[in-house]
């Protein structure tokens, strides 16, 4: 490769370097344009929990239910019919869509039929996301270890979970104590030592056991306490009661 190619290559990848190191941290990539989003009304917690939906098939309800509503043991007195959508757009059938605060603090979202307004499933998360290709997605971190995204889909008239082999965190922290990152999730074999305080990076998670990255590359499984007044890893604890 010629001198003059190796320059502009370098000057490319420089400029692409700081395109993206320019954008605001603030700043998301929405995976499904066009989608609005609708804060929903009576939310709990210090996470705001939300609705996004294609405006094109979906009528917003926001209408709040007096009654407790017949979910078969889903569901509270002081629940809101959301909205009534079409998970896949070219279908003719129409869900609503309901949320529950819960009884302690726990948002859960509940589909039904609406013509029979027969309850389908429930989906516990703060963000639901319905772009109408025929799945909903969910963000969550109200009583889980860390900010979790799940995929789902009718089948058999019931909502199921698209199951995924791990869940992504993809969090920059930091160890609050010293941490030994394992070769197996149960494991004893040591890959790695992080003291406390250092850089790290949280790829995924197993349950309660999560992959680790150090500073210098290396991964690792290493499986967090539990309830703690100060965390392991900053940043991943158990947001609920």
């Amino acid at each position: 490769m010629n001198t003059h190619r190796i320059c502009i290559i370098g000057t490319l990848l420089l400029a692409c370097h700081w395109a993206i190191a320019a954008q605001p941290a603030n700043q998301k990539l929405s995976p499904f344009p066009g989608l609005r989003t609708q804060v929903i009304q009576g939310g709990v917690g210090s996470t705001l929990q939300e609705v996004s939906f294609d405006p094109a098939f979906t009528n917003l309800l926001n209408e709040p239910l007096e009654e407790k509503f017949n979910t078969q043991g889903i569901g509270g007195i002081d629940m809101t019919r959301v909205l009534v959508t079409r998970i896949t757009r070219t279908s003719k059938m129409r869900h609503f869509v309901y949320f529950d605060p819960g009884a302690s603090n726990d948002p859960v979202f509940i589909l039904a039929e609406e013509a029979t307004k027969k309850p389908i499933g429930y989906i516990e998360a703060d963000h639901l996301l319905i772009p109408g290709n025929g799945f909903i997605y969910a963000i969550g971190r109200t009583n889980k270890n860390h900010v979790e995204r799940r995929k789902y889909e009718i089948r058999d008239s019931k909502l199921e979970e698209v199951k995924q082999p791990f869940l992504f965190v993809g969090l920059e922290s930091r160890a609050n104590v010293p941490i030994v990152l394992t070769l197996e999730k149960n494991g004893s074999e040591s890959v790695a030592s992080i003291p406390k305080g250092e850089r790290l990076l949280v790829v995924l998670s197993d349950g309660d056991h999560f992959l680790i990255k150090t500073n210098f590359g290396l991964l690792g499984w290493f499986k967090i306490s539990g309830y703690r007044e100060i965390p392991e890893i900053e940043g991943i604890y158990f947001d609920g009661d």
